[in-house]
């Protein structure tokens, strides 16, 4: 009888967290899609007001008390948002940013093994 191969990584200890990243994760995209105007004309980024909002929303915030911080300034946000134009999740939203489109322009793993 073969052994039963262990896995890679044993992320059994982090079930939590993890299941509270893909939370939050589906709160920022619920938001982006069912809010309009959201992206702003000059840095093509989440304006002050949806990520202030969206950042009250997600369990993992920075502790902020006014909408006066740019999209920079939330790093959770700013890696959901590069993962949903990476992944091609909301490329209607968030394709009009200049940054943004960046990403979705990165190559992934797959393309370099041929």
């Amino acid at each position: 009888m073969p052994k039963k191969r262990q896995p890679m990584w044993d992320l059994e200890p982090y079930e939590t967290e993890i299941s509270v990243i893909c939370r939050d994760f589906d709160r920022f995209c619920d938001y982006v899609l069912n809010h309009k105007n959201i992206v702003t004309k000059k840095t093509g980024s989440l304006n002050r007001q949806a990520c202030f909002e969206i950042n009250g929303l997600l369990s993992f915030h920075q502790t902020y008390e006014k909408p006066t911080r740019n999209q920079q300034a939330y790093p959770v946000i700013q890696l959901f948002a590069g993962v949903a134009v990476v992944l091609k999740l909301l490329p209607d939203v968030l394709l009009t940013s200049p940054i943004l489109y960046a990403y979705g322009k990165l190559k992934t793993f797959s393309d370099f093994q041929a």
